[in-house]
């Protein structure tokens, strides 16, 4: 254990598939770990990105009122909230309106994105933040090694800002092509609170609904919050095509 914080082998999270949840569950609901660090980290082949969006939606049929998306790899889906919405009878627009997303597509726009993310929420109340492949772009290599190394850097202090503010943060990179740039995961994995594995999050996607959807995740504690568009952003639901990618 480094700086109090936990690696993957020694984790209480790897104990059972239920402690994996309350981690997540920790991230979703306000009430779960008051005053606490909230910062997971996730890695795994490429499929984690869309397998952690699977997730995300059972979290927020089950009772999370709000979620906010970075998106660094193109990788959200609204498919993945809308398949759940509608085998649990509900409105896929009405979940979708509960999801605000920004996209990023080079390593200075994901590093602004995160930069003008306040370390409050802003007056929003609270709110996940959920980073889809935050890393992607600095694995780009017509980013030289040095610039690369400095942004993931500045990236890196960023996370810490907010998570040492109690922002909940999920954080999903999935392993690099660039294989020079490993060591970039690794940066941002030593700033997190827990790792966890992709295998961990199918274990989590496994277990009946009736504990993810309903028990861990549905207490409905942030039932009022009301992020607004203070930045700029839209409700999945209420986009147009071309206007998606509008930062916040």
């Amino acid at each position: 254990m480094e700086n109090g914080r936990k690696s993957l082998e020694k984790s209480p999270v790897n104990s059972g598939l239920k402690s994996h949840l309350e981690i997540i569950s920790g991230l979703m609901d306000p009430g779960r770990l008051p005053g606490e660090r909230r910062l997971v980290f996730v890695h795994g082949e490429a499929r984690v990105l869309k397998r952690v969006q699977a997730l995300a939606a059972m979290f927020l049929v089950g009772g999370c009122q709000k979620l906010l998306i970075l998106d660094g790899a193109n990788a959200f889906d609204p498919f993945n909230f809308t398949q759940l919405a509608v085998e649990k009878g509900i409105e896929p627009r009405e979940l979708l309106r509960r999801i605000r997303i920004s996209r990023s597509f080079t390593a200075h726009q994901m590093l602004s994105l995160l930069r003008r993310l306040p370390g409050n929420h802003g007056g929003i109340g609270f709110s996940p933040y959920l980073l889809l492949g935050p890393l992607t772009s600095f694995y780009d290599e017509n980013v030289p090694d040095y610039e690369a190394k400095t942004l993931v850097r500045q990236l890196v202090q960023e996370l810490e800002r907010l998570a040492g503010a109690g922002i909940p943060l999920l954080v999903v990179c999935q392993q690099p092509v660039v294989t020079r740039r490993r060591f970039f995961a690794r940066e941002l994995a030593r700033q997190a609170d827990v790792l966890l594995s992709l295998k961990d999050v199918e274990h989590c996607l496994a277990l009946p609904w009736g504990i993810v959807g309903g028990g861990l995740a549905g207490s409905g504690q942030a039932g009022t919050i009301d992020i607004g568009t203070d930045h700029g952003e839209e409700p999945v639901a209420d986009r147009k095509e071309g206007l998606w990618d509008a930062p916040f």
